[in-house]
């Protein structure tokens, strides 16, 4: 998988959001920077580092728009939280029309015993697109989301790995 910082300069979106003219592209660009800028504010709280939105591109062709803020309070208890914007057809449902599923999330360490191994996801609110504005709006909704769930202790997080 490659990994790439979203910016206001680049890289292409297309393969994430479609075709798109050059006022449109501006403007989906600069909501999902601001939507970086969000999971940044977030990182910063906790005192953490957020890249901000990143393009990621797997071997396979699919292409997501993803952001992270990872932060934890003890060993094997991490707490990541994810905002997520997808084209519907990435996971394989082509319909031939335009569409985007956009997800929230927070994903905490396994506490079971023995340890699975893996993340468990705890929290997911899960937001559905048809044009690219409104796939940019509910990423920037996903973002304030997580935003508000950020302000619970980490520990009440961290906990949930057991359910």
């Amino acid at each position: 998988m490659q990994r790439v910082p979203i910016t206001l300069r680049g890289p292409y979106l297309e393969g994430v959001l479609g075709p798109m003219g050059p006022e449109l592209e501006q403007a989906a660009r600069a909501g999902i920077v601001d939507a970086g800028g969000g999971l940044a504010g977030i990182a910063e709280r906790l005192g953490r580092y957020a890249s901000g939105m990143e393009l990621d591109w797997y071997p396979s062709g699919q292409m997501f728009v993803r952001g992270a803020v990872q932060t934890g309070d003890g060993p094997s208890r991490a707490v990541t939280f994810l905002a997520e914007l997808q084209p519907s057809w990435a996971l394989g449902t082509r319909t031939g029309q335009p569409g985007w599923l956009i997800e929230a999330s927070v994903e905490v360490d396994c506490q079971h015993s023995p340890d699975h191994g893996s993340m468990h996801t705890v929290f997911e609110s899960n937001a559905s697109a048809s044009m690219v504005e409104e796939a940019v709006a509910a990423l920037a909704e996903a973002v304030h989301q997580l935003d508000r769930l950020a302000n619970e202790p980490i520990a009440t997080w961290a906990d949930r790995g057991g359910d």
